[in-house]
């Protein structure tokens, strides 16, 4: 009996509208930047080029700044989801009610977006110091003894080298490229 294979279809224009070229940037960006932090801390530590220590700190500084980039992107989309809330809302519940007033109700849910771009920032920031600190030099303390004062320095080198900075780049700027 002859074995059928079996293709997705649906697979490759998925992967291309998912990855447009405009992803790449920050992947290899923050790779190249992760990996020469690294490379200046390997050297502040042991005065020598250290291949262990570099491939355990790099892939791990790397992996969880994507992860703290991501918690800074649920604070940029709070605004988005209380407008939405507040559409539905408006539409459902106050359109049927007439003793709420239907512009103080407008007032309260609007936000000012980039309010919350700067918290995301701030967050994302914080969470990349605590990350660094306890997992990716919290993790590697344990062989190679480096002392507190430099793991906090060396996480805040991180954070603040690595910082999501490419939240403040407009909109329009970045449809400019891609159309």
């Amino acid at each position: 009996m002859k074995k059928n294979k079996l293709y997705n279809m649906i697979f490759p224009p998925y992967i291309e509208f998912l990855f447009t070229p405009l992803v790449f940037i920050p992947i290899i960006g923050n790779f190249i930047i992760d990996g020469l932090l690294v490379l200046f801390i390997t050297f502040i530590l042991f005065k020598r080029f250290h291949k262990d220590f570099y491939i355990r700190t790099v892939f791990v500084a790397y992996g969880l700044g994507f992860a703290a980039d991501f918690v800074g992107l649920i604070f940029c989309f709070i605004p988005e989801l209380a407008n939405g809330v507040y559409i539905l809302l408006s539409e459902r519940l106050f359109y049927h009610f007439d003793f709420i007033h239907y512009d103080f109700v407008e007032h309260f849910f609007l936000f000012d977006k980039s309010l919350f771009i700067v918290i995301g920032f701030v967050m994302a920031v914080i969470c990349l110091f605590f990350y660094n600190f306890f997992l990716t030099f919290g993790v590697i303390n344990r062989k190679y003894r480096i002392k507190k004062w430099q793991r906090i320095i060396f996480s805040a080198m991180l954070a603040v080298f690595t910082a999501p900075i490419t939240y403040f780049v407009p909109y329009e700027w970045i449809k400019g490229f891609l159309y």
